[in-house]
């Protein structure tokens, strides 16, 4: 049986369930704070480990290492995850993401973008 193509959204919906599930709060706020690196060589989304670090009790950069280890790039949509200081950085599989861009521009036809 072939799986149903991944859409875009699917690739924010992971990073914020899986973050959701590690830290203990909620998705929509995970979501909320996903972020793009200001430099593209750092990947395709950040989540900034800023507002975690009360509720740990952590500092940022100790809770980004802790959750890049535990957030493998075998999450299914990433190729890598990696910490940067304060920050977990996604780097998305490139042909999984083309392929949703492109469905969802076909899709849309005159009206995407």
């Amino acid at each position: 049986m072939k799986e149903a193509p991944v859409k875009k959204e699917a690739f924010p919906e992971e990073i914020a369930g899986a973050i959701a599930r590690e830290c203990g709060i909620e998705a929509t706020e995970a979501a909320s704070l996903l972020v793009t690196p200001p430099r593209p060589e750092l990947g395709d989304f950040a989540f900034p480990c800023f507002q975690l670090a009360k509720r740990l009790r952590k500092a940022p950069p100790a809770i980004a290492q802790e959750l890049a280890a535990k957030l493998p790039p075998g999450l299914g949509l990433f190729e890598r995850v990696a910490a940067a200081g304060p920050y977990v950085n996604f780097a998305v599989k490139r042909p999984i993401f083309a392929e949703a861009v492109l469905r969802e521009a076909i899709a849309d036809g005159a009206a995407y973008g």
